[in-house]
């Protein structure tokens, strides 16, 4: 979902004859290089950063080893066969490409299919342990 939000940004952008922002042109993106990318230097300095202020070892173990093992699945994932013009329509190529590393077939639908909303309920849950670990001390 997000990649397709980035590829219709990247288009909008080039009608408009503007240049193509980081991993929106659809023709020049890799998507194992952007995802790995947006890992490294976005969502794991993020909540590194975010488990350290809040000493949430939780944070460390739960979403930090998750982002570990969604990195070294983009780190293998082979995109010669991902469609850029449709990038939804690659849930079944990932799923396949999971389960032949190794994943099991639910792990792995659970990370391709909700990812992000569950990294989102793990924040939340982490940021509301960690108030209440505050207002009772």
């Amino acid at each position: 979902r997000v990649v397709t939000e980035l590829f219709r940004q990247g288009d909008m952008e080039l009608k408009s004859g503007l240049p193509c922002s980081p991993f929106c042109h659809r023709g020049q993106t890799n998507v194992s290089e952007s995802q790995t990318g947006f890992l490294d230097f976005i969502a794991v300095p993020l909540f590194r950063a975010m488990g350290e202020f809040l000493q949430s070892r939780r944070i460390e173990v739960e979403v930090l080893g998750e982002l570990t093992e969604n990195r070294a699945f983009w780190s293998s994932f082979e995109p010669s066969g991902f469609d850029y013009q449709d990038p939804l329509s690659n849930k079944y190529t990932l799923l396949t490409a999971a389960t032949k590393l190794g994943r099991s077939g639910c792990r792995a639908r659970k990370r391709f299919l909700s990812a992000p909303a569950l990294l989102a309920l793990r924040t939340i849950v982490a940021l509301q342990v960690a108030r209440q670990r505050k207002m009772s001390h």
